[in-house]
């Protein structure tokens, strides 16, 4: 909590900059989130589908960059 003693205007900057740092943590963490999907899904179709590997990476590089 924000002390009282602190006019509005600087309760709303701190407000402002928490909320921004939260969103951009958020985001960071989907990103990565991502990453580490594609990383895993690519290793998985390269070991079960060899020979349609390229094929079936461009579906779901398509479907996980929608995530």
């Amino acid at each position: 909590m924000i002390s009282s003693n602190f006019s509005p205007d600087i309760k709303q900057s701190c407000k402002q900059t928490a909320i921004s740092y939260q969103l951009s943590a958020m985001s960071y963490y989907r990103t990565e989130v991502r990453i580490s999907l594609q990383r895993e899904l690519k290793v998985m179709f390269t070991s079960a589908f060899p020979t349609e590997r390229k094929q079936k990476l461009k579906v779901i590089h398509l479907k996980v960059n929608h995530f």
